[in-house]
């Protein structure tokens, strides 16, 4: 197998031990509006001319922009995409795409330098909400994947970074969670984040911290209406006695009630998951996926 591969292969055969052990402890963060994502913060101001040749040294890469018969989208408007920043600490610049590149949906390319040009490290779908730094070096890549078309997934993944003995960054995915694309978040987080376990069986999951039982919402068609014609409400999930998770915020409602933010712990399956099936094509059947949500705090306790 080619050097040129290898890492790339790594981050997508990235279920393994280290990857199932991490989850146990790691939750995915709440990013409030003030500390979103922004590149202006990291990337490097480079001349047009060295983002060019970066382009016409890729240009297989991004068919969508150009003049070729394959292109729909002015060369000039993939410049903007392009992040030029140093993520190995080696001194040369490396760069990050993100954005459209023929499909619907966005994507995240990350091209490392070496000294026979540019090495595609890392592909994924969507969006960056952060990247964590080590001794001047990326140490976490935070993904957000918002699907594309009709979808209501979303998708929250987390990859760490090791790196080879030539510098090259290898990215491991050590985190997944799924919540409801638009769903809210905590508006207070809690001082330091616990465990707990949930005491009833068929206990609620849910998309927001309200109780609606009888709503019908884009993910509950009518096949999935109960016995009164009656749609799901805003249950994503319905867990088992005794499962256990993660508590990050809360809300009270106007009733008094407690709601807490959560991620569950992927061993506890959900008895009923309206969230993601275990097809041959779900994102949840190729690493090990926490549900996010919503539930009460009445039937759970601390740990």
């Amino acid at each position: 197998m080619s050097a040129f591969y290898k890492p790339l292969l790594i981050t997508l055969l990235s279920v393994n031990f280290f990857a199932c052990y991490s989850q146990d402890t790691l939750i995915y963060p709440v990013f409030k509006k003030e500390n979103a994502f922004s590149w202006q913060k990291i990337e490097k101001k480079v001349p047009k001319v060295i983002v060019t040749k970066f382009i016409k040294d890729n240009a297989d890469d991004f068919e969508m922009y150009g003049s070729s018969d394959v292109s729909i989208e002015p060369i000039d408007s993939l410049y903007p995409h392009l992040h030029f920043l140093d993520l190995n600490n080696d001194g040369l610049n490396d760069v990050i795409f993100e954005g459209h590149n023929g499909g619907e949906a966005e994507e995240v390319e990350i091209y490392v330098a070496t000294k026979k040009g540019y090495m595609i490290a890392f592909k994924d779908m969507q969006g960056i909400e952060k990247i964590d730094w080590e001794n001047n070096k990326i140490k976490k890549l935070y993904i957000h994947d918002w699907g594309c078309c009709d979808d209501y997934d979303d998708f929250k993944k987390i990859y760490t970074v090791e790196f080879d003995d030539k510098g090259m960054p290898v990215f491991t995915q050590t985190f997944q969670g799924v919540t409801i694309d638009g769903a809210p978040q905590p508006d207070s987080l809690f001082e330091k984040q616990f465990r707990f376990q949930v005491l009833n069986d068929n206990y609620k999951i849910r998309s927001s911290p309200v109780i609606d039982d009888t709503s019908y919402q884009r993910w509950n068609t009518d096949s999935t209406a109960d016995a009164t014609g009656n749609g799901y409400g805003n249950i994503v999930a319905k867990l088992s006695e005794n499962a256990q998770g993660t508590a990050i915020g809360w809300h009270t409602d106007n009733t008094g009630r407690e709601w807490w933010y959560v991620n569950i712990d992927t061993k506890y399956k959900p008895l009923k998951n309206y969230l993601y099936d275990d097809g041959e094509y779900s994102k949840a059947n190729k690493f090990p996926t926490k549900i996010i949500g919503w539930i009460s705090s009445r039937f759970v306790k601390k740990l």
